[in-house]
């Protein structure tokens, strides 16, 4: 394993996973608790995103190569807004989401905006792949911050 291929892997897990669900290999519902956990596998690879809470939540990915444990990522993250936006404020963020890159695989791109949508994505992360944190906000225009998530994570 090389860390080209793992950014290759990040990259399609999180384009097939929560952004995309319909792309997971394997989505379990914890009814009990709520929680959600989302496999996606191609090859040699798995990627567990597993996560709890809806307007407030709380989250890990876990990227394995071979069955190891190689990558992981923990955020907590919360929608502010108020005012009957939550469900497109979840659906801007998995068309952002979806413009992930392979310079920052993190969560989705520097700067997105969608004409559908009245919001702006934010994503502003520090250090590199092996070692990382960063925030992403969403802002609604004339109403302001509706969003927000920090992240951190790195190579395990």
């Amino acid at each position: 394993m090389n860390e080209k291929e793992l950014i290759a892997f990040i990259v399609f897990a999180k384009k097939n996973g929560y952004a995309n669900k319909e792309g997971a290999t394997e989505i379990i519902k914890y009814e009990k608790s709520g929680a959600v956990k989302i496999i996606v596998r191609r090859g040699d690879w798995e990627y567990t995103d597993k996560y709890i809470g809806t307007d407030s939540f709380l989250g890990s990915e876990v990227v394995l190569f071979e069955g190891k444990p190689v990558w992981g990522m923990s955020y907590h993250g919360r929608i502010i807004a108020k005012n009957g936006t939550e469900k497109n404020i979840t659906s801007f963020l998995k068309l952002a989401l979806l413009e992930v890159d392979q310079d920052k695989p993190y969560r989705g791109p520097e700067f997105f905006k969608n004409e559908k949508y009245n919001f702006t994505y934010i994503n502003i992360s520090h250090r590199n792949l092996n070692f990382f944190s960063g925030e992403e906000m969403i802002s609604e225009k004339d109403v302001g911050e509706a969003y927000e998530l920090r992240y951190i994570g790195g190579a395990i």
